[in-house]
């Protein structure tokens, strides 16, 4: 068996390979992929990557480092986006090259999920559907936990961590313009494969 353990280099450029492979209208932008642990930016400029960075918080560290009961309260909520706005690295882009921002992984799949049973289904989603979102789950009560834990059960936990998280990156780069992807890593590492890469 051929083992092969990922850099942050290696999982950021199979990220954007994934995404790629399902966006072929994508020619510049930013690329987001959130995992427990960390969170891979990629900037592209005509379908190439021109610059990457790793940073050091995914869902579950969040959710694990300011949450201290099921469901973050307000405060909590607060301290994610004070927290991701000054940890996340800047990107050095050009102007317009923030025009569409690029979210794949299990987060961004919950989101589209919980956009779509609201009744907000469009191919490109905004800052305020996003907003939407935070403000209505924001405070948890009995209906609202009912609703999370039947749409996306297994996100339940780390929804809002990662909700709040990623509205401090739109923030932070005045994203407005985002879009869902549904291939992601796994397609990325597949492609690699096939085509012989190492």
């Amino acid at each position: 068996i051929d083992v092969r353990l990922f850099s942050e280099e290696d999982e950021a450029m199979a990220s954007f390979s994934g995404m790629l492979s399902g966006e072929k209208k994508a020619e510049s932008g930013i690329l987001a992929d959130m995992g427990g642990a960390s969170t891979e930016l990629v900037y592209f400029r005509n379908r190439e990557k021109y610059y990457s960075v790793s940073n050091p918080f995914g869902a579950l560290f969040l959710k694990n480092r300011f949450v201290s009961g099921e469901y973050p309260v307000e405060e909590e909520q607060n301290a994610i986006y004070g927290f991701v706005g000054k940890s996340i690295e800047k990107l050095p882009l050009h102007s317009g090259d923030n025009s569409v921002f690029y979210l794949i992984g299990g987060s961004a799949k919950a989101f589209g999920t919980m956009l779509s049973y609201e009744g907000i289904g469009n191919e490109y989603r905004n800052r305020a559907d996003f907003e939407f979102l935070r403000s209505k789950y924001s405070h948890m009560d009995a209906e609202k936990s009912d609703i999370l834990k039947t749409v996306i059960p297994q996100r339940f936990d780390i929804f809002m961590p990662s909700l709040i998280a990623f509205c401090a990156i739109f923030d932070k780069y005045g994203i407005e313009k985002i879009r869902i992807c549904r291939s992601g890593i796994h397609d990325g590492i597949f492609a690699d494969f096939f085509s012989g890469g190492t």
